[in-house]
């Protein structure tokens, strides 16, 4: 069972949605035929809620959280994020809107291999302020040091494990400090026990940050401290009654 003080609880579920679907259907066209992938999902998430999506392989998962965070436009229904409808957002808009307020974690790291770590934290910061400064360069470290690498700034993503480079990503997802957070499948790539320290970390980092996390997975472990799971299953979100 999560962890979470009555307190805060109560006063998360008080609190004004972060997230909102809205009867998001996405389908796709195969030939002559249409795949539907999700059909009328609809979805409240509160700030600072950390939300575990379940599912077999294909069952949309991955679909929804491109539709949440603007890489992907549903074929029907809207998506809010605190007050702003992305699915009304140009391209262009989406992405700054991602650069400015989402941070991803993916299964396969996505760090760049010519950069050094330090630079590959630093690159959505970068990218949202176009010039660094010396309190951006004492985040990263401070980031770094939080997931246990502030010794590798300099190292190269060639030079480290499956694990560290994990979490690397989580630091990079963090640098500009969104209000929400989307990871598809980050333990996917990992040994069962290094899955299980990144699951850790995003707990403890999600909650001392206050950020939302919303993670597609197939590890279970990633229940026990869930605020909420629900089911990707026959193009529905289904809520889960109990662990």
């Amino acid at each position: 069972m999560p962890k979470i003080d009555p307190v805060n609880d109560m006063q998360m579920s008080k609190a004004p949605s972060l997230l909102r679907l809205q009867n998001v259907s996405k389908s796709f066209q195969e030939g002559s035929r249409e795949r539907i992938i999700l059909d009328s999902v609809s979805l409240t998430v509160k700030p600072g809620e950390i939300v575990v999506l379940l599912g077999k392989s294909g069952t949309g998962k991955t679909t929804l959280l491109n539709c949440i965070g603007g890489i992907d436009l549903p074929s029907d229904g809207q998506v809010f994020i605190q007050e702003t409808n992305v699915t009304l957002l140009s391209e262009q808009e989406r992405t700054l809107f991602r650069r400015n307020h989402i941070g991803f974690v993916f299964q396969f790291f996505n760090l760049l291999p010519t950069l050094s770590v330090e630079e590959n934290v630093l690159l959505p910061l970068e990218l949202k302020k176009g010039r660094l400064t010396r309190e951006d360069h004492g985040l990263a470290t401070e980031l770094l040091d939080s997931v246990g690498l502030g010794d590798r700034l300099k190292s190269f993503p060639d030079r480290l494990s499956g694990g560290e480079q994990q979490r690397i990503a989580i630091a990079r997802a963090l640098i500009h400090d969104p209000f929400l957070l989307l990871a598809d499948e980050p333990t996917g790539n990992l040994d069962f026990d290094t899955g299980l320290q990144i699951l850790d970390l995003l707990e403890q980092l999600s909650r001392c940050n206050g950020k939302t996390l919303v993670m597609a997975t197939h590890s279970r472990e990633a229940i026990g401290f869930a605020d909420r799971i629900l089911t990707v299953k026959g193009n529905q979100l289904i809520e889960n009654s109990g662990r």
